[in-house]
C-alpha cells in the first residue's frame, strides 16, 4: 500500500505540466517498464525559479517528480542534489522495487541541468560574436 504522501502527490500533483522556454529540459525512458519523464527548467542567476514536469509512468513515480521539482526550486543550478533519503522524507517509505523511480528522476533532472549548461554556452558564443561584430563595425 502506498503512504497518505504518495497518494496526495499522485492525485494532486503540484508540479505537473511545462515551462514554455525553459531554460533546460532533460528527458529519461525507464524502458523495461515503458516510463518516461520530462522535467523543465526556468532559472534566473543560476537559481531554479521554476521547476514542472511531465511524465507516463506509475503512481510512485508521480509522486516522486513531484516533490523532487519542490525540491529544485530557488537552488542554485550547479548545487542541485536529491536523495532517496530527500524523497522518503517527504513521501514516507518507498518500496524497494519501486526505487528506480528516484534514479530516473536524478537523471531526468541532470539531463535538464546539462541542455541548460548547453544553452548557456551557445549564448555565450552568440553574444561574443556580436560583441565583435560590433567591434568590427566600430571600426
Amino acid at each position: 500500500m502506498y503512504s497518505k504522501q504518495i497518494i496526495d502527490r499522485f492525485t494532486s500533483p503540484i508540479n505537473s505540466g511545462l515551462i514554455k522556454n525553459a531554460s533546460g529540459v532533460g528527458s529519461e525512458t525507464y524502458e523495461r517498464l515503458g516510463e518516461v519523464a520530462k522535467v523543465y527548467l526556468k532559472v534566473e542567476d543560476g537559481i531554479v525559479k521554476d521547476a514542472k514536469f511531465k511524465v507516463f509512468g506509475g503512481i510512485v513515480l508521480i509522486a516522486v517528480f513531484d516533490v523532487a521539482m519542490d525540491m529544485l526550486k530557488d537552488k542554485k543550478i550547479d548545487e542541485i542534489y536529491i536523495s532517496e533519503e530527500d524523497i522518503a522524507s517527504v513521501l514516507g517509505a518507498i518500496d524497494v522495487d519501486k526505487l528506480y523511480t528516484i534514479k530516473l528522476c536524478k537523471d531526468t533532472i541532470e539531463d535538464a541541468v546539462k541542455d541548460y549548461h548547453k544553452k548557456q554556452k551557445k549564448l555565450e558564443l552568440l553574444l561574443l560574436k556580436a560583441q565583435a561584430m560590433e567591434s568590427t563595425n566600430n571600426n
